[in-house]
């Protein structure tokens, strides 16, 4: 092996010195350098390296870094190259600040974008768009008035009548038909009597005083306008049922499962023979389930109650002959269900007879807001009215007035001649925005005190609202004062509340006391039976209450029903009071689902009703009694009230999901139950309530879940 050479790497340093550079490499070199960084790469590799100058720039970067930098240090860099790396930073942070900016701007433009969807939304629920509509009244004579209480113009509207969807406003001359008016004031609802001061203080119309505390509680008014589109669709307040009995033998857990009374031994215990049915059932969640059909859909299962499905048709029971109160019963078989039979107690309130008296006339002042929306009370003052048009004398007359935020007539002084217009009239009540009690009461006073001018009738005004909040001691006094006045001329101030009983404090409540007051009185409704049961009695002055703590027993014959399930009436929130009041020609019905042991013959259940007088003088019974023999072969041969019965629980029972019935809510699954009704008797369809019902069926037959 050679030693070493120390003076290897001068020599080799001195031998790259001597290379010939070719002629022009140099300015060459430059040129790419500055036009082309790739010509330039390719120039230096082929420019031929000496021999060991590889091995050595190995041994540099093993041996000294620092040496190698300090050699690198001195490499002078060509200037292009310089410019080019400055130009990549600058152009990668420009990109970026732009990429930034973009961002922060599109997130500006889609908050800006949701503050004014929102200010729009607000501004249409708050102020909607005016609808040039008025009621369909046939050649109905329109007279606005100015703020001072004088016409403007006459003008005209023509519409069909029976038809409720309001139209425009036509021009044209006052017509020389019977001149019940659908007159509509000023903004503020000034009354007809410029004599007369409206219970308000302020003169001039604000736009401004949706926006301000008038929405919020001046002279009692209060607003109810972002209610939630679902409130409308809320089941009712207390859900009642009748309580489990707690025995060996009844199958809680079943009920708990599924939500429906199961079927129960009456031979199991002895609490068992005998059933309680509660009669007090309302109708709310069969309008519930209207409400959501018209929207095209089903309500939730949960919400339904058969009993309320069932007291919502009319099954035209027998009037009693003897007594106040009539009980009848019915059976056959079930339609869907092999081996079950269905019982039906139904008990029937007497119609009282027309009795002479004076002609009545009642201007009805009627609640429009927003709340009236819930649990269907603006439907059932439709239904409540439409009856009451059917029960007028032919010297009693109607006007109506609704209210909101203000004040308008719909029809004034009309009388069974007009019935078709006064329905069309009522089919217009549409619930609008925020209540202002005391302008719907200023102006029933004015149109009852025009009216009685003259006129020898009974005279009254009913307020019917759910919004009958505290006064504050001014407009209290001026509605008092009010009052005051009116009972010299012989009106009388009735009023019905709609609200929930829980909590509204009638007893120390001011309407209370001015109502009763001023000749009139205070009376709750639930329901359009109970409106309409307190209209005739206003209108005629003669109670319409005939029984009270009115209750049904059932009994079972243990030898003869193997098991019985009562359909509907299941555990709520609270108990239902097994008494109730009933009220003339008010009729409850009960239905079981019976499962009778084979062979067996005999007594299959005994009912039994009791009640008292009003005054609580006497105390009455009925009986009837079912026994096997009295059962048809079929459904279509049994009463009327049972067929009709059947085709309601079973609409119910799908609806429901009930374990009872194979058939689910979906498209087509109550096409088996119309095909049913379409095989009993035709004389069914002549009963307006169940026509109603088969085409709320054809709805949900269509409707989604």
């Amino acid at each position: 092996m050679l030693p070493p050479d120390p003076d290897f790497e001068a020599r080799q340093d001195a031998e790259l010195r001597a290379v010939p550079m070719p002629a022009g490499l140099l300015s060459r070199l430059r040129q790419i350098a500055v036009a082309d960084d790739e010509g330039l790469d390719e120039a230096l590799r082929r420019v031929p390296v000496p021999e060991g100058l590889t091995d050595r720039l190995q041994r540099s970067l093993l041996a000294d870094d620092e040496a190698l930098d300090e050699a690198v240090r001195d490499v002078r860099v060509p200037v292009s190259v310089q410019q080019r790396l400055r130009r990549i930073p600058k152009n990668w942070l420009r990109l970026t600040r732009l990429t930034q900016w973009a961002t922060a701007a599109s997130l500006l433009i889609a908050i800006g974008l949701s503050y004014v969807g929102a200010m729009v939304a607000l501004l249409w629920a708050t102020y909607p768009p005016g609808d040039a509509s008025g009621p369909r009244l046939s050649s109905a004579a329109v007279e606005p008035w100015d703020p001072a209480g004088q016409p403007l113009e006459s003008v005209a509207t023509t519409v069909s009548p029976g038809v409720g969807e309001p139209q425009g406003w036509v021009p044209g001359p006052p017509s020389t038909s019977p001149q019940f008016e659908l007159t509509r004031f000023d903004d503020l609802g000034r009354p007809l009597s410029p004599t007369w001061q409206p219970l308000y203080p302020w003169t001039e119309a604000d736009p401004l005083l949706d926006a301000t505390a008038y929405r919020w509680g001046i002279l009692g008014a209060h607003a109810l306008f972002h209610e939630e589109p679902e409130w409308q669709k809320a089941p009712p307040f207390v859900l009642r049922g009748t309580r489990t009995p707690m025995v060996p033998g009844y199958p809680r857990e079943f009920e708990t499962k599924y939500g429906v009374h199961a079927f129960v031994s009456p031979g199991s215990h002895s609490e068992l023979v005998n059933s309680v049915v509660p009669l007090n059932v309302d109708t709310s969640s069969y309008e519930l389930t209207r409400r959501y059909l018209e929207d095209g859909k089903l309500p939730p299962r949960g919400w339904l109650r058969t009993e309320e499905f069932l007291a919502a048709v009319d099954y035209g029971f027998p009037q009693p002959e003897k007594q106040t109160m009539g009980l009848h019963a019915a059976a056959a078989p079930a339609p869907f269900q092999t081996g079950v039979v269905l019982l039906q107690f139904g008990v029937q309130a007497k119609e009282l007879p027309r009795v002479d008296r004076s002609p009545a006339h009642l201007t009805l002042a009627v609640d429009t807001s927003a709340s009236m929306r819930r649990d269907g009370r603006l439907a059932m003052i439709r239904r409540a009215l439409g009856k009451l048009v059917g029960q007028m004398g032919p010297e009693d007359r109607i006007s109506l007035v609704t209210f909101s935020e203000y004040a308008q007539i719909v029809v004034e002084n009309v009388g069974p001649d007009e019935a078709e217009h006064l329905m069309a009239g009522i089919a217009t009540l549409r619930p609008q925005s925020s209540t202002n009690v005391p302008a719907g009461l200023s102006l029933a006073y004015a149109v009852a005190e025009r009216t009685a001018n003259g006129r020898k009738a009974s005279n009254s005004i009913v307020l019917l609202s759910d919004g009958l909040a505290e006064l504050d001691r001014g407009t209290y006094d001026r509605i008092e004062q009010h009052l005051a006045e009116a009972a010299d001329q012989g009106l009388a101030l009735h009023v019905i509340d709609l609200a929930p009983e829980e909590g509204s404090g009638w007893s120390d409540s001011q309407w209370s006391s001015l109502s009763l007051t001023w000749m009139g009185g205070v009376h709750r409704a639930e329901s359009a039976d109970q409106i309409g049961w307190v209209l005739k009695e206003i209108a005629t002055g003669q109670s319409q209450l005939l029984a009270t703590e009115a209750r049904l027993q059932v009994s079972f014959n243990p030898k003869v029903v193997m098991a019985y399930r009562l359909l509907g009436h299941e555990a709520g929130v609270q108990d239902a009071p097994p008494e109730a009041d009933f009220h003339s020609g008010q009729s409850a019905t009960a239905l079981y689902e019976v499962q009778l042991k084979p062979a067996a013959s005999g007594e299959i259940a005994t009912a039994e009703l009791a009640w008292s007088d009003p005054d609580g003088s006497q105390y009455h019974r009925a009986n009837r009694k079912i026994h096997s023999k009295e059962l048809p072969t079929s459904l279509n041969e049994a009463a009327l009230s049972l067929q009709a019965a059947a085709v309601v629980s079973e609409t119910a029972k799908v609806l429901r999901h009930s374990p009872f019935t194979p058939e689910w809510p979906k498209p087509g699954s109550l096409a088996r139950v119309l095909k049913m009704t379409a095989q009993l008797d035709p004389r069914l369809m002549q009963r307006p309530t169940f026509v109603e019902f088969i085409s709320m069926v054809e709805q949900a037959e269509k409707a989604k879940p």
